[in-house]
């Protein structure tokens, strides 16, 4: 897999550059490069004998790219991360995550009956952190897409709070991340209530500018600008942007414009 992702360079580097273009191919690539992307992942050997000693490889190298922790992502409503892949990330010292996700129509309603009562948000709560007591993962990435009426937003704390709680209590080391979506104004409203915590609350930034203050893209140090002011920290999403969209003039020297824009925010 790393001959793979380094381009078979034979030099022993691996590169930012390289693990976009990995990335990009696999998400964005013809059908056959998929397949063979896929392929090639599996294969591990390069003999074409398929064997289980590519998922210790492959959570290895996400392990280094996602800074100790690996979040399981999907658009259900819960994605749960495999065990196999928790058991091999764990021996290299990587925490794993789950997914809870509501979104659109469809989660306003999931909302309705998961925040109908501090009883029902308990409940919930609690079956989440079973799933990870029981799967043996480190707990869950909590991110609430849709609308949430007001009158819902206390048990959304129970929610949240318990989820937490129950975690800390029956999983070591276990870990709750909420990703906010909800309120408004939420850098500094969210600084101001982390207090001496305000560095770990994280302003989300899609270079690709879905949704995002200031349009990301090439503008994206509008945000970054708003999250310094605010005093927190940045989550950069989606810097393939640069790849698959095909900036020009190039993408070595698009990527390298794109480094400065956030280096010189401190990113």
């Amino acid at each position: 897999m790393f001959d793979m992702v380094t381009q078979h360079r034979k030099d022993d580097k691996l590169t930012f550059e390289d693990l976009v273009i990995a990335k990009a191919t696999y998400e964005k690539g013809t059908d056959d490069e998929i397949a063979e992307f896929i392929y090639q992942t599996l294969d591990v050997n390069g003999n074409g004998v398929l064997t289980r000693m590519w998922k210790q490889r492959w959570l290895r190298h996400l392990g280094l790219v996602f800074d100790g922790r690996v979040c399981l992502f999907s658009h259900s409503l819960v994605t749960l991360p495999p065990p196999c892949w928790t058991n091999t990330a764990h021996r290299h010292g990587v925490k794993v995550l789950g997914t809870f996700i509501t979104e659109w129509d469809e989660g306003k309603a999931t909302c309705k009956e998961l925040l109908a009562t501090n009883e029902s948000a308990q409940m919930y709560a609690e079956r989440l952190a079973e799933f990870s007591a029981a799967l043996g993962f480190d707990g869950w990435l909590i991110n609430i897409e849709n609308i949430i009426d007001e009158v819902q937003i206390p048990n959304l704390m129970v929610f949240v709070s318990h989820l937490t709680k129950v975690i800390h209590s029956s999983v070591p080391g276990g870990l709750v991340i909420w990703y906010n979506s909800v309120t408004e104004n939420y850098p500094k409203a969210s600084a101001d209530i982390a207090g001496d915590r305000k560095y770990d609350v994280y302003m989300g930034i899609d270079v690709f500018g879905r949704g995002t203050y200031g349009g990301g893209q090439w503008t994206a140090n509008v945000a970054l600008d708003l999250l310094k002011s605010s005093d927190v920290s940045a989550a950069v999403f989606a810097s393939g942007w640069v790849y698959e969209t095909e900036q020009p003039p190039d993408f070595r020297t698009a990527k390298i414009n794109g480094g400065h824009l956030l280096r010189s925010h401190g990113v």
